[in-house]
């Protein structure tokens, strides 16, 4: 495709600026110019004269012929030119500066010079150029001729060593915790934006990647979440879709004024200069926010926060007190995020302005594109800082990245995490607090011992627990079980998801159901409430069914709030796949019961064992959990999830570190052991290993 005449144009203009800068010599240009050549190994142009004429002949091709190489600005612009575009004029003239290109005659402090000079380059070409930015002369050998070599070179001056011992954990952690966020407005448009967790099953992101979307999901659809999409963490690039609750908003505020209304001025060397660089300026500015945070705390669905760890926003730099914030905000920073259709990436830069910086946005360097909105900023030392919020321009726009539009200055704005937490009412916090579903803390019963799997079960009791409509539990039993599959351990789980005083238990096996059905209503509300006398008065003048629906449903309820005020009953019948519950009229009562359960808001029932839905349950009341061998497939995965919520991802560890560790322990367990063998190894051989590195909670 031929080049555009407007294209080009601006390309001259921009070489013509520069070379205006330059007052050195036209044979030191031209030395300096052949060593950078020579340095960065071009095949063309491989000279200095053969850039001019490179630079002539592809004017030519425009019909352009404004420069002329006889004189010293225009055989420079034309060089330049030769070079291609903007990040290859800016690669070259970045050795340049280093070489002295720039410099005056006796100045004492070429350094300072260098730095004004490539902050002027940078904004010319526009500012957000890829390439490393200014360079300076750490060692230096002076040849007679004149040209300054170089030994080792600072690129940026304003830039910062960052050590790897604090970034590697926080990245491994970044991996876990940062999300791309897929949001379908009301009006059908689509936003793509980043995101962190910040509780059990809070996500943290930029309200204007969700503004729009409706507050009460029609369908989940409209609002997905992804984690981890790396090759690393999903080889065949389909990461798994997320969903939120259907009332998804926590908190929010909106994203505020992204420019001032004057965004340049001019500075006391005459130079324009950008808004941001002016501390009246940005006071100014950030008075005019008021609560702009530009924030959105997303409900999910899933506690996906308990396996993958969140950021703690009560232990960022400045909670508590935003005075000592700017201390987080100097040297680098690195910033995690989604750019574009990219996998999970960081790139790095640095904090800019923190001392004159409101505690309600701070400025920062780090290269951000479309889809990097919401992303997490950490500070040199691995710590969250703030939230990557829009870039700001001179240009009269500002978006959520930097344009290169018309040579406008840019700098990246972003929203310390503090300050957002801060913002939030006590309610808002709680229920980021909030794990939103049941789960085991560490992944163990309230004896330690290791629970693997049986998500489904939690999940299940999780819905029969809050019982909107759900209030009868079935674990049915399939075949190709494994021997030993944990059915009984069903009980474990749901006294440690419920603990006392709340949850009142009783366990009974089907030998232990009285032939009467009074009696059997007696012995439940007795096991429940031990030491009290009860009695039920037996049935006359009607059938035995009808006196149980209509007496002695309705007495043994009234009793049963009576004696258990303000708490929950869970009738749990077990062993109902070793035997069967004799037909006598105890069994009576327990079918017109189950039938009855709606009209007794205090009590939960669980059936263990049974293959088959038994007609009196209403099927409108049952949760149906089957435990089947698909539960038990892929072991090592299994263990995976668990070390998970156990904390091991908290640790930051890689992940397929506990890919390792989890194959590991169920090899070392037997190969395909089951559920409970690998429990019994794990309490006899890891509890010990694992609560020293973990710490024992």
């Amino acid at each position: 495709m031929p080049e555009s005449v407007a294209d080009l144009a601006k390309l001259v203009k921009l070489a013509k600026r520069i070379a205006e800068l330059v007052k050195t010599p036209r044979s030191i240009v031209r030395q300096l110019f052949d060593t950078v050549v020579m340095e960065r190994k071009l095949e063309a142009p491989n000279s200095f004269l053969h850039a001019v004429l490179l630079g002539q002949i592809r004017l030519s091709r425009t019909g352009n012929s404004e420069l002329n190489p006889a004189k010293d600005g225009d055989a420079l612009a034309l060089a330049l030119l030769a070079l291609g575009g903007r990040q290859e004029m800016a690669g070259l003239l970045s050795s340049a500066i280093a070489l002295g290109l720039f410099d005056r005659a006796g100045e004492a402090n070429p350094a300072g010079r260098r730095d004004l000079v490539w902050r002027k380059i940078i904004s010319i070409l526009g500012h957000r150029t890829r390439t490393v930015t200014r360079p300076d002369v750490i060692v230096r050998a002076v040849p007679h001729g004149g040209v300054v070599g170089r030994a080792q070179t600072v690129i940026d001056m304003g830039g910062t060593w960052t050590n790897p011992e604090a970034l590697h954990p926080a990245i491994v952690l970044a991996m876990r915790r940062i999300c791309r966020i897929r949001a379908v407005r009301a009006d059908s448009t689509v936003s793509v934006g980043s995101g962190l967790l910040i509780g059990p099953a809070a996500v943290l992101t930029n309200w204007h990647i969700v503004d729009g979307v409706p507050e009460k999901l029609p369908s989940p659809n409209l609002l997905a979440i992804q984690f981890q999409i790396s090759r690393s963490g999903h080889p065949n690039g389909q990461a798994p879709y997320h969903f939120t609750a259907a009332e998804w908003l926590i908190a929010h505020q909106p994203m505020g004024n992204l420019l001032p209304s004057q965004p340049i001025f001019v500075g006391a060397d005459g130079e324009t200069r950008p808004w941001w660089e002016d501390a009246a300026m940005q006071a100014a500015w950030a008075q005019t926010l008021g609560s702009s945070l530009d924030f959105a705390i997303i409900r999910l669905k899933e506690p996906l926060g308990l396996e993958r760890g969140y950021y703690d926003l009560t232990q960022t730099p400045g909670y508590g007190n935003l005075g000592i914030l700017a201390f987080s905000l100097i040297g680098s920073c690195h910033a995690f995020h989604y750019p574009g259709s990219q996998d999970l990436s960081f790139s790095s830069g640095s904090f800019e302005y923190a001392a004159t910086s409101s505690p309600n946005r701070i400025f920062h360097k780090a290269n951000t594109t479309p889809g990097s909105s919401g992303g997490l900023l950490l500070d040199s030392n691995g710590q969250p800082v703030a939230l990557h919020h829009a870039g700001y321009d001179t240009n009269g726009q500002g978006s959520d990245t930097i344009p290169n539009v018309g040579g406008g200055m840019a700098i990246n704005g972003a929203i310390p995490l503090a300050t957002i937490y801060t913002a939030l009412s006590e309610d808002e916090k709680e229920k980021v607090k909030a794990p939103g579903k049941m789960f085991l803390v560490n992944g163990s019963l309230v004896d330690r011992r290791p629970v693997f799997g049986r998500q489904s079960l939690i999940d299940k009791v999780d819905a029969v627990a809050k019982g909107d409509l759900k209030r009868f539990l079935q674990i049915m039993v399939l075949d190709g079980l494994p021997a030993k599959p944990g059915k009984t351990f069903t009980v474990d789980i749901l006294r440690t998801l419920l603990p006392p005083p709340k949850d009142v238990f009783v366990v009974l096996t089907p030998d232990k159901i009285k032939e009467s059905g009074v009696e059997t209503a007696e012995l439940i509300l007795k096991e429940a409430v031990p030491g009290i006398e009860t009695a039920f008065e037996d049935a006359s003048n009607t059938t035995e069914a009808a006196f149980f629906a209509d007496h002695l449903i309705e007495e043994f309820s009234a009793q049963l709030k009576a004696r258990l005020p303000g708490k929950r009953l869970w009738l749990v019948i077990d062993e109902l796949d070793v035997k069967d519950i004799p037909d006598t009229s105890g069994r009576t009562f327990l079918d017109i019961l189950y039938s009855k359960l709606s009209e007794i808001p205090e009590l939960r029932i669980v059936l263990i064992g049974l293959k088959s839905v038994l007609a009196s349950v209403p099927t409108a009341q049952l949760e149906l959990c089957p435990l089947g061998p698909d539960e038990f497939r892929d072991l090592a995965n299994i263990v995976e999830r668990w070390l998970d919520q156990k904390g091991l991802g908290n640790k930051g560890i890689h992940p397929q570190v506990g890919m390792l560790l989890a194959k590991f322990m169920t090899s070392a367990a037997g190969g395909t052991p089951t559920l409970e063998e690998l429990s019994n190894f794990v309490r006899k051989h890891l509890d010990g290993p694992l609560d020293d590195f973990l710490g024992r909670v």
